[in-house]
């Protein structure tokens, strides 16, 4: 290998194999300082600081700590969970998608608190701009979801008090589901997952409860014959604790990307906007 910079360039840029570019780095970010890392004063997780390049945010966070010592930078991200940083660590350290092994006593409260962590994933991969850790995060959400009930669902949302106006794709995945349910609900369904409810205690779920009932009146007076398979039914789903509704995991993956796809369209149109004005009002020198 030559040792002239120059064709150094050239070979680095050269197509890997069968025409693929070859994108291993030049340098080891094995060999930068080591970053500590706090995640709502827990921690630290330590990684390299050169891999915290791949989010422009926390690069920026980063570079605005004033607690750094030649060979150590403290990060602070108080927004950000444990189990939360764990994943974030781990994807921009390997690439790929690992969670903490998840909480509870039963399997169902093991999903939920796995689920919980993905929703938490998937907001803070769209707020550190990493795309390809929010696509792993939603292919999560979407199997975990699949295992939960509705209800469930509906809890998670509020609990996480995620402002859904950040992260479209979020707000369409709920959507979606409710609608699911919507047009697939029966009156044994309906019965059962009105027993889950049981007496409402936010807001959301006093709102669903309402929606729910609107619903089950509707498919009551439409078709008679629910009401011969109800005893059956309610017993089969006494003994059930998976979904009452499945959706197409592709049909839900791509109802969350058109979601994104567009908030980012959005995003760029107004930006473009502003740009726009401010050229306009440095022209006008009036501003």
């Amino acid at each position: 290998m030559s040792n002239d910079p120059v064709n150094k360039q050239r070979e680095a840029a050269a197509p890997f194999w069968d025409g693929e570019p070859d994108s291993r780095p030049e340098h080891s970010p094995y060999a930068s300082h080591v970053c500590a890392v706090y995640l709502q004063g827990n921690g630290p997780l330590h990684i390299p600081h050169a891999l915290l390049h791949q989010s422009v945010e926390l690069t920026s966070r980063s570079a605005a700590t004033d607690c750094f010592s030649s060979s150590l930078r403290d990060l602070h991200l108080d927004d950000i969970d444990y189990n939360t940083g764990h994943v974030l660590i781990h994807f921009m350290t390997t690439g790929r998608y690992q969670c903490l092994k998840p909480q509870g006593e039963t399997i169902m409260m093991r999903y939920a608190s796995e689920f919980t962590t993905a929703l938490r994933v998937y907001a803070a991969a769209q707020s550190f701009q990493l795309p390809s850790l929010r696509g792993l995060a939603r292919r999560e959400m979407i199997a975990l979801g699949d295992m939960l009930s509705l209800p469930s669902l509906v809890d998670i949302m509020e609990e996480s008090s995620l402002s859904l106006s950040t992260v479209p794709g979020i707000a369409a995945y709920v959507e979606s589901h409710i609608l699911a349910f919507a047009e697939n609900i029966t009156y044994p369904t309906s019965k059962k997952v009105l027993s889950e409810i049981g007496t409402p205690n936010t807001l959301s779920m006093v709102l669903f409860k309402a929606i729910l009932l609107l619903q089950t009146s509707k498919v009551s007076l439409r078709d008679d014959s629910l009401r011969k398979e109800e005893p059956v039914e309610i017993l089969r789903g006494l003994s059930d604790t998976g979904p009452i509704v499945k959706g197409k995991a592709s049909d839900m993956d791509q109802v969350m990307k058109e979601a994104e796809e567009q908030a980012a369209k959005r995003a760029e149109e107004k930006a473009a906007e502003e740009a726009e004005k401010a050229t306009a009002c440095r022209g006008a020198k009036n501003c």
